[in-house]
């Protein structure tokens, strides 16, 4: 503080006063009035800095920091600099702790003259203000802040901190950071000398290390100059370095007239990182017909390429009629991962001519091709529909269905189906995977709180209840209760469920809900769960004894807000279907 103190001499200043309505309003609880008071503030004379930052330092208020920010920018935008460094600079002496004076310089650097430099050039020799200095200094653009800080670099011990004075200057321009950078050499701190190397290449003719090269072709990029950054960089584009793949991607963009060439050379290369860079350039370049080109390469590629280049063949870079032929020989490869990517790829193109081998990866005993040709199957067959291939469609559909197993797939092909005008029979489907499918719903009742501690109706004389029935209509059991019973929050509704058992046997019920669930078996409370969750088939299991004859299963769901459902499936032991005819 004294250092500060002693630049500005400005001990004895005296500073202008906000209105009591300016304080007022800006300390209002109506919203509306702080935001009306901040952009008048805004419009005011720059000598009201002074006062607001102060006072937001003081009592730490949002609204005078945003009156003060929104003061100092509007007052430089017009024209208004000097003044509004005049009040800042009279608040910094005022400033009563460390973190306050950062606060405050870190407004000066926009402030640009003569005056705040000197203030800020002697801040940043005070170890608790230097990074805000620092920050504020390469803000400025005052051509003098060159000079302080390569004096600043010269005088200070080389440590870290000097290494962010020589980033500072090169980042401003400065051409005094020349000269602070050659004055590293081999007795420089290692840390120091690293960022040296870092930036070399702002300043050598040719550079020594790929990390210059870069930096120095990234200047002659911006400046159009093509052919000086495709000449620097080429003795270092086959030498390792973290630094590679920059050196090839800015070697690429200068225009070479071989390319493409070596674009295609390096996406089969060892380095993941070097083909992702060969990549990045083919999509910048606008490339749109290499798909023979990209087929022929899959031979000779690495087997962690092969993929990458399989899933090339379906984006824009490659033409389709070379693609889909190309994706429809690769779909039957020995290599599971690369004939799932051609489905995958046949799927993204919603290529009609893949169907074949879509329905041939659906039969696959692979489970990463199986996937991927169920992830296939729908936009392949919306492709044949559109043809007016219709039964070719539904074929491969039904297939397609046959196989899924995740909820959402079975869901969507079952959709599709539909619109096809094909029946689909979804009690069956859910009945086969085990689920529950005849329910009767009662309700809703009030007072979701109320309801985990009470019940609405006589659990062990259901039929005393009101009961109306439940038409399934998803293919995975999920019963929608917003649909069939209401869209209330803070609810809850009970299902009822009768079947036969041929004896005494071994049950496991899963269930999925969204929320709370309770669950009972012929009178008894088997399961319950409380809480709030989405909804996730088979997220509780309950393994228990079924009787012989009739069973009866109640279960009571409750909705906190929002989706309401629940699904449960009756298995045996073994995983298959407990009540399968």
């Amino acid at each position: 503080m004294r250092t500060i103190c002693l630049a500005l001499g400005l001990l004895g200043w005296s500073f202008a006063q906000l209105s009591p309505a300016d304080h007022a309003a800006l300390n209002s609880e109506d919203g509306a009035v702080q935001k009306a008071a901040v952009s008048r503030l805004a419009d005011g004379p720059a000598k009201n800095l002074t006062d607001l930052t102060l006072t937001y330092l003081k009592d730490k208020k949002l609204p005078y920091r945003q009156a003060a920010e929104a003061l100092l920018y509007r007052s430089i935008g017009k024209g208004n600099r000097a003044e509004a460094e005049e009040a800042l600079l009279a608040a910094l002496p005022n400033a009563a702790t460390a973190q306050d004076q950062r606060y405050l310089i870190g407004l000066l650097g926009p402030c640009a003259s003569p005056r705040s430099t000197s203030v800020l050039a002697v801040s940043v020799r005070d170890p608790g203000l230097r990074e805000a200095a620092l920050t504020a200094l390469t803000l400025s653009s005052d051509p003098a802040v060159g000079k302080e800080l390569l004096s600043l670099f010269e005088t200070m011990p080389k440590g870290e901190f000097a290494g962010s004075i020589l980033a500072a200057m090169i980042r401003r321009g400065d051409k005094e950071a020349a000269a602070a950078w050659k004055s590293i050499n081999t007795s420089t701190p290692l840390s120091l000398r690293l960022i040296g190397e870092s930036f070399g290449g702002h300043f050598e003719d040719k550079p020594k290390s790929v990390e210059a090269a870069v930096t120095k072709a990234d200047q002659h990029l911006s400046a159009g100059k093509k052919r000086e950054a495709r000449e620097l960089l080429a003795p270092f584009l086959d030498q390792p370095s973290y630094y590679r793949p920059a050196a090839l991607l800015n070697w690429l963009r200068s225009d070479p007239p071989n390319g493409l060439d070596k674009a295609c050379e390096w996406l089969i290369d060892a380095d993941k990182i070097v083909r992702q860079t060969a990549r990045t350039w083919l999509a910048e370049s606008g490339q749109t017909r290499l798909g023979a080109r990209i087929a022929k390469l899959i031979e000779a590629a690495p087997q962690e390429a092969k993929t990458e280049l399989v899933s090339m063949l379906s984006t824009p870079l490659c033409e389709r009629e070379a693609s889909v032929p190309a994706l429809v020989s690769l779909a039957s490869s020995p290599d599971a991962n690369v004939a799932a990517a051609a489905i995958d790829g046949l799927g993204r193109l919603s290529a009609p001519e893949g169907a074949t081998a879509v329905s041939k990866g659906l039969a696959s005993e692979n489970e990463v091709v199986k996937s991927a040709a169920q992830r296939a199957a729908i936009p392949v067959s919306q492709s044949l529909a559109n043809q007016g291939k219709k039964p070719e469609a539904a074929l491969l559909l039904r297939s397609a269905l046959s196989v899924a197993a995740a909820p959402s797939a079975i869901r969507q092909i079952a959709a599709e189906l539909t619109m096809l005008g094909e029946k689909v029979d979804v009690t069956a489907m859910a009945a086969r995977q085990g689920y529950l499918v005849s329910w009767r719903a009662a309700g809703p009742f009030p007072d979701r709180a109320m309801l985990r501690n009470e019940d609405a109706i006589d659990i062990k004389n259901p039929g005393s209840a009101s009961w109306k029935p439940i038409a399934l209509d998803d293919p995975t059991g999920l019963v929608d209760l917003e649909r069939h019973v209401a869209r209330q929050d803070n609810v809850g509704a009970y299902l009822i469920t009768e079947f036969e058992s041929d004896g005494v046997q071994e049950a496991v019920f899963r269930f999925g809900s969204d929320d709370d669930l309770f669950v009972w078996l012929n009178g008894a409370l088997i399961h319950k769960f409380v809480g709030d969750r989405g909804n996730t088939a088979d997220a509780d299991a309950v393994r228990t004894n079924v009787v012989k004859g009739k069973n009866v299963m109640i279960l009571k769901v409750l909705n906190g807000g929002g989706q309401w459902s629940v699904s449960a499936r009756a298995l045996k032991p073994d995983g298959s279907p407990l009540l399968a005819k």
